[in-house]
């Protein structure tokens, strides 16, 4: 046992303690990256929770929330970022130094530092993963109405059954919000018996993918079954063998067999069946479907056009949504299909129509012997090490495999030679030889990421392909044999990323063309004829060529990147005909412009043409950035049908002069305001930046936006309003409300004359109205969100007051303005002195995050009105919902609520309150009043749920917690304080506070605590001699790290003899921290950087 005495002598040498400091990255390289994949882990299992429960809800048809949606996004783009940093440290760690054998320290540190840096924003965002609401309803759909003739019988019978499935598709809420909870009660007690189980068991879970349904079905199969049983359900939900798990209730597969049943239509149950084909909870493109159902002829045996089969496709969809055999996918150019209805479709289709259907597939299947030969295969494998030399399928007309693994295989001469009827083949990775030209029926074609040494071969199809797909694939140029391919209707070159040469000619002789799709890094355009250009310029495809095409009037889908207007024949482009497309000019699109659409343009820094205008007004989604005479085409529109489908506009660094961005046009004089009312009022998202506006809407404008649900307006230096006034109709003593009804993220940035959301204007005697020159608060009772979730504020130095003091008249809760806020940001406003009035703390009850940053003049959060109603000094408020609360330099601030000293008082309650930041307020003294406070109602107990807290940059605070807070600080896992001069004591008792008595003070929850440049931090707690004693433990506490200053760390002289591992009992076990192993135990590092980084390493491993 280290004794007081000998820690004190290891407290000499400051600057060794600093290398120590710095070489902890080192020595625990492997315990960092161990404790970042652990975090991972947990991330990844809260992941999967949430996984299942948005599942649930899109297969129950109603929506996911906007603030979930994001989560999963931040989640993906995390483990992107870690793997990025896992996947190569094992190599990159073993390596060594160049003059010696020991391991490569510099490397080492470099990805110690990084993982531990990591640590707490892996952990921060599994702590985010908790929603209150995961979805939320969808309008209700039509009543389901299925095809009968008029000699129908409708017997109760059939009535029963009909619920049955209706009742088992919708998908309802499980009691309990997560599926393994559902399925464990199923399943019963037997799985805590069997804990080897519990692996297979949540794998045959997750197949169930949240259907309540076929989790019951599977639980009540499995319950009591010996461990082989379980072992073999999983196998056949493997291999969508659904109906075969033994003890499995046959009347649930019955149930989604009749569903099918019931279609009337052939088409819809060959489209459904079709789907099957696709990956497991994959989202099928409507696109591709398009391209089966004409390759297969199954809607239509002689379609005249792409558009045809597809608004075919479109038709059957819907019948299938309504039959709840299919859904909606993320956006509305996908669909999806639920696993468990897909098991039960593959083996509807393995019966009916003789399909094959295995994704994880070890082999190559044989027909088989006493059925007919298969017409459909689709396998997935990363494990099958070549193809048969020949496939015999006489019979098979669609033929998908994809190579999962990175390596590709070869595909034999001879493969194809018994697929005669082949008319659909859909390979991945794949190494081609020349055997495609004995495919004479093939209509479609997919190569994806394929290598394609001679793809002149496809010129022995140029009767028969009419869809060709080469997406990914490393060509360089494309063959003229192309060209020859005079059936063709779709060419997919897309993320061909290599290819810089079309040849002149191929493209315009494709004369049945009526998709075409270019790789967005083909740069390679030909000049046109008129213009002047390189002699060495290759005769590459021009835009001329591609103009001719354009003008036959067949091509109605294009996508295309055009990097120069130069480019531009001199005849504009007849883009007329487009019923979709995808065009950028000037600059490509980024991975973050991908708001989903199947009419999207970005024009940026090139003026815009007048054969873009047509594009302009019927996209769905818009990039405008860097035009000149933008003003023209959004105000004077003589197109009366302009912006009728626009979802998505974003408008940056316009030079034009806009009082409104959007306002009246010209011709809604003449049409008394129809065109206004259609025009943008099907806009989801609307992003402004860096304009010269005065206003952003009219309102009559700002009314029919009724589908808005994000506005983000930055950067904007003269925009006065969001919304101005319109004249004399705006001019009356009564003035028409304003509704975002759907609007649920609202971002102001960077508006330095905002004067208010909307403008209020003055009446004089000679003028109509101006907006007021008396300052005006953000929002007013003119305009109300009651959708809105996340609203941020950020620099807007002249605004004095968020919320008017005046209480809105409202009826019921959930038609409030602001009533549904979950997140308020507040940055940079400088004349804000306060940030809610009493008026708006009803309507705020739903609120979960409040961040406020960088006002250099608020003293107080909630302003107290004094008013003859205003609460007694005994009420409470209590934020019911907080979880999150951050106050950030902040250098006026001095309470809470006005008239307390002190930051938190016993006037406002936080019973969730689980992340607690405060930096940059110098002038406090005390976060927590010295005295106790008096006993809250259990509705208003604060702090109780508190598990991280960092305060910084306090210079006057003297200590953090009062000892009477000690209780409510039982579930604090982190604590970090640092840069607080004045800092003496950790938790303080008070010397007048007798009736508090702590004899023995334990932190039973704390993992982490950080202790930082705190120059005068003299102890943990009042009735200590030195830093720690026996009055303090910390029973859980993984990792501490201190300041090196500190000069006494552990009182061992008291008379209970309480040792280090009392204290730390965990942190012995683990020993984390270099500094503190030396201090307590004495423990140096070797001097020789192999040996100690070896013997660091083994030691870890065998800890960990």
């Amino acid at each position: 046992m280290c004794t007081p005495q000998c820690i004190v002598e290891k407290l000499a040498d400051l600057a060794f303690l600093k290398a120590v400091k710095e070489g902890k990255y080192v020595l625990h390289y492997e315990k960092n990256l161990g404790k970042l994949k652990d975090e991972i882990k947990n991330l990844n299992d809260r992941r999967e929770c949430i996984d299942i429960e948005v599942r649930e809800a899109m297969d129950g048809g109603e929506e996911i929330m906007p603030d979930v949606k994001t989560w999963l996004t931040i989640v993906d783009s995390m483990k992107t970022d870690v793997d990025q940093l896992i996947q190569p440290s094992t190599a990159m760690g073993n390596m060594h130094c160049i003059a010696c054998t020991c391991p490569n320290l510099k490397l080492r540190y470099q990805l110690s530092k990084q993982a531990e840096q990591k640590i707490p924003d892996v952990k921060e965002l599994t702590e985010k993963g908790h929603f209150d609401r995961i979805s939320q309803p969808k309008p209700p759909p039509p009543e389901l109405e299925f095809p009968s003739d008029e000699n129908y019988v409708n017997l109760d019978s059939r009535t029963q059954i009909f619920n049955n499935i209706v009742d088992a598709l919708k998908d309802p809420k499980l009691p309990e919000p997560e599926a393994w909870v559902l399925f464990k009660k199923k399943v019963g007690n037997y799985l805590e018996s069997q804990p080897e189980l519990t692996t297979i068991g949540h794998k045959v879970c997750n197949k169930c993918k949240g259907l309540p349904v076929a989790i019951n079905a599977l639980g009540e199969a499995l319950k009591g079954k010996s461990n082989f049983a379980w072992h073999d359900a999983l196998v056949k939900l493997e291999r969508y063998e659904l109906m075969d798990i033994e003890g499995f209730d046959a009347s649930v597969g019955a149930s989604l067999r009749l569903s099918y049943d019931l279609l009337k239509s052939p088409n819809a149950k060959s489209c459904f069946l079709l789907c099957c084909l696709f990956r497991e909870d994959a989202e099928i493109p409507i696109g591709d479907l398009t391209r089966h159902c004409l390759a297969r002829r199954l809607l239509s045996q002689n379609p005249r056009t792409v558009e045809e089969v597809r608004n075919s496709v479109l038709t059957v969809i819907d019948t299938l949504k309504s039959a709840s055999l299919l859904s909606n996918g993320r956006h509305g150019n996908v669909v999806k299909i639920h696993d468990i209805i897909r098991d039960v479709g593959i083996s509807i289709a393995h019966e009916e129509n003789a399909f094959f259907v295995e994704h994880g597939a070890l082999h190559w299947p044989e027909n088989p012997i006493d059925g007919p030969p298969y017409s459909a295969i689709s396998l997935i494998s990363a494990k099958l090490e070549a193809l048969p030399t020949k496939l015999t399928c006489p019979k098979l007309r669609t033929l998908i495999y994809e190579n999962s693994k990175l390596s590709d295989l070869e595909v034999p001469d001879e493969f194809f030679s018994e697929m005669t009827q082949l008319s659909v083949l859909i390979l991945t990775r794949m190494h081609m030889r020349s055997s495609l030209g004995k495919l004479a029926n093939l209509r479609m074609l997919y190569l994806i990421e394929c290598h394609l040494p001679d793809i002149a071969i496809l010129w022995n199809l140029r009767k028969t392909l009419e869809v060709l797909n080469l997406q990914g694939s490393g060509i360089e140029v494309l063959p003229p044999e192309i060209g020859q391919l005079t059936s063709l209707r779709v060419l997919d070159l897309e993320e061909c990323d290599k290819l810089n040469v079309i040849p002149r000619g191929v493209i315009s002789n494709l004369m049945n063309l009526e998709e075409l799709y270019f790789p967005e890094t083909f740069y390679e355009w030909d000049a046109t004829t008129d213009k002047k250009h390189d002699t060495n310029t290759s005769n590459n495809l021009s835009l001329e060529e591609l103009r001719r095409s354009l003008t036959r009037g067949q091509l109605t889908v294009l996508h295309i990147h055009i990097p120069d207007v130069m480019l531009l024949p001199k005849e504009v482009l007849k883009f007329e005909n487009l019923k979709r497309f995808r065009i950028s000019v000037g600059f490509k699109f980024t991975k973050y412009e991908d708001f989903p659409g199947t009419r999207v343009l970005k024009h940026k820094g090139i003026s815009l043409r007048n054969e873009f205008i047509p594009l302009v007004y019927k996209a769905e989604v818009l990039y405008l950035s860097r035009i000149k005479g933008l003003k023209k085409v959004l105000h004077d529109r003589s197109v009366r049908n302009g912006f009728l489908d626009l979802k998505y506009l974003e408008v940056t660094s316009c030079d034009d002069d806009f009082e409104y961005l959007l306002g009246e046009p010209k011709s809604s004089v003449q049409s008394q305001g129809q065109i206004s009312l259609q025009s943008f009022n099907k806009l989801i998202v609307l992003l402004v930046d860096n304009c010269k506006l005065k206003y952003l809407f009219s309102p009559t404008t700002a009314r029919g936006l009724v589908h808005l649900e994000q506005l983000e307006v930055r950067s904007c230096e003269i925009l006065e309003g969001i919304i101005g006034f319109e004249g004399q109709n705006d001019v009356n003593d009564h003035v028409v409300e304003v509704k975002f009804g759907k609007l649920k993220k609202l971002i102001l940035k960077n508006l330095p004359n905002l004067v208010s959301f909307h403008v209020k204007k003055e009446k004089t005697q000679t003028t109509m109205g101006s907006s007021s020159s008396h300052p005006q608060p953000l929002f007013n009772e003119e305009v109300a969100f009651p959708a809105l979730e996340y609203l941020t504020i950020d620099y807007m130095p002249n605004m004095t007051e968020i919320w008017d003091k005046k209480p809105r008249q409202e009826s019921e809760k959930e038609t409030q303005s602001f009533y549904k806020l979950r997140v308020i940001t507040v940055e940079g406003c400088n004349q804000l002195v306060y940030v809610l009035p009493p008026c708006m703390l009803p309507q705020l009850q739903n609120v979960q995050e409040l961040s406020i940053y960088h006002c250099g003049e608020l003293e107080v959060i909630v302003s107290k009105e004094l008013k003859e109603n205003e609460a007694a000094d005994n009420d409470i408020i209590v934020f019911h919902q907080l979880k999150k609360l951050v106050f950030w330099n902040l250098p006026k601030l001095k309470s809470l609520y006005t008239g307390t000293q002190v930051i938190f008082s016993d006037k406002v309650a936080f019973p969730s309150l689980k992340d607690l930041t405060i930096c940059g307020l110098p002038k406090i003294k005390e976060i927590w009043d010295n005295q106790p406070l008096p006993k809250p109602g259990k509705d208003a107990e604060s702090f109780y749920k508190l598990s991280y807290f960092r305060v910084e940059k306090c210079l006057q605070l003297v200590y953090v917690f009062p000892s009477y807070m000690l209780p409510q600080l039982q579930h604090l896992e982190e604590l970090m304080i640092r840069d607080c001069e004045d800092l003496k004591e950790v938790v303080s008792k008070e010397l007048k506070d007798k009736k508090v008595i702590h004899n023995d003070i334990v932190f039973p929850q704390l993992k982490a605590t950080y202790l930082w440049n705190l120059p005068n931090l003299e102890r943990f707690f009042t009735e200590t001699q030195l830093f720690f004693s026996d009055k303090v433990a910390f029973p859980v506490l993984l990792d501490i790290d201190l300041d090196e200053d500190l000069k006494f760390l552990w009182n061992g002289t008291s008379t209970k003899e309480v040792s280090m591992e009392d204290a730390f009992p965990v942190l012995k076990e683990t020993e984390l921290t270099d500094e503190l192993e030396f201090l307590l135990n004495g423990t140096s590092t070797n001097e020789e950087c192999g040996t100690s980084g070896k013997e660091n390493d083994h030691n870890d491993g065998e800890e960990d």
